[in-house]
């Protein structure tokens, strides 16, 4: 348990993973210049292994602090740093699983009170006429 432990808490893995987390960004965004962004979303921002990318960023990073003492005085901009990552990830998680998304179309000048979801409530499907 203790060599895993030093294996997910270790500088090679903070590069690994940033590495992957960089890599898995480009990719999507060239997807999504290529195809759509539902296409993006569903190959690599939703998937599985991108939220266990961000879970272990997280272990990661408090395993550090630990590791590395980061709670003192001399230490402390490293000890804000890691912790801003944190703070965005699971600002990030909080977002992703209790927010929603879509586009709201605003006219310069005027209000709009509703917005289109980016989620599929209700489909309908019409014949095609011949």
């Amino acid at each position: 348990m203790k060599k895993l432990f030093g294996i997910i808490f270790s500088s090679r893995t903070t590069i690994v993973l940033l590495l992957i987390f960089a890599i898995a960004m480009g990719a999507a965004t060239f997807i999504e210049d290529k195809y759509d962004t539902e296409t993006a979303q569903q190959a690599i921002y939703n998937a599985k292994w991108f939220e266990l990318i961000f879970v272990l960023l997280i272990l990661n990073f408090i395993g550090n602090i630990k590791k590395h003492n980061l709670f003192s005085k001399q230490k402390a901009a490293s000890f804000i740093f890691h912790s801003a990552f944190i703070i965005i990830i699971i600002g990030a998680a909080i977002t992703r699983y209790t927010g929603f998304s879509g586009t709201m179309h605003i006219r310069e000048g005027e209000s709009s009170a509703s917005f289109y979801s980016s989620g599929i409530y209700l489909r309908m499907v019409t014949p095609e006429k011949e």
